[in-house]
């Protein structure tokens, strides 16, 4: 693909997310957003085939160039375990928390009433990020730092302790409960807590990060 091509691709897909932050995933239409780009819807479909497509290149781009990025530093991080988990949790909330992450994900969600398919979308993207994360934690149950136990559960355990009182709220339209630039840490020391083995004696990240 040329580079023209890319930058032209780059642009359809920054208009599409501003038209769905607006309007909503069932209001926008392909000519809201071909007027917000410039240009004739023909030109969109040169790129997309459905405005179900194009939602799939916004939710794809933030989690991709976001969340899952997050993850694969943690699969490749060199530091202990809890500063590691620490890390990634402090950067998925800031990819979770902004307002467009906030308003896609509302978008999202509406849109799922009129196509099954878009939550399917959502899940196939965030799937992404928490099979990294699982590799990451595959390994510690491994080597014997964390419980031998269902690993799916474990990850979903790890996912809704970081979420939790932030995700909710803000998809509501509230304030968080928690602070995001405190919860992570708490997260995770709640997660070792209930899944660390004896090989962290003491887990607790804010110990750990002071001695970093």
């Amino acid at each position: 693909m040329r580079t023209k091509t890319v930058e032209r691709r780059q642009a359809i897909v920054e208009a599409a997310s501003e038209v769905f932050q607006e309007f909503g995933y069932a209001r926008a239409s392909m000519s809201l957003i071909s007027a917000r780009v410039g240009g004739s819807k023909s030109t969109i479909y040169n790129y997309f085939a459905s405005k179900e497509e194009l939602f799939a290149a916004v939710t794809s781009e933030i989690i991709v160039d976001g969340a899952v990025k997050c993850a694969d530093r943690l699969l490749k991080s060199k530091l202990d375990a809890p500063l590691a988990l620490s890390e990634f949790a402090e950067g998925f909330l800031k990819v979770l928390t902004t307002d467009r992450s906030v308003a896609i994900m509302r978008a999202g969600i509406s849109g799922s009433f009129e196509t099954s398919s878009l939550t399917a979308i959502y899940h196939e993207n965030a799937r992404k990020t928490w099979d990294l994360v699982g590799q990451f934690l595959e390994k510690l149950q491994t080597d014997g730092q964390l419980r031998d136990v269902d690993l799916d559960t474990m990850v979903a355990h790890f996912k809704g302790l970081i979420e939790a009182g932030i995700f909710e709220p803000l998809l509501s339209g509230d304030t968080p409960w928690l602070d995001p630039s405190h919860s992570a840490g708490a997260a995770v020391d709640a997660f070792l807590r209930a899944y660390g083995t004896k090989a962290f004696p003491d887990h607790r990240t804010d110990k750990a990060r002071a001695a970093k």
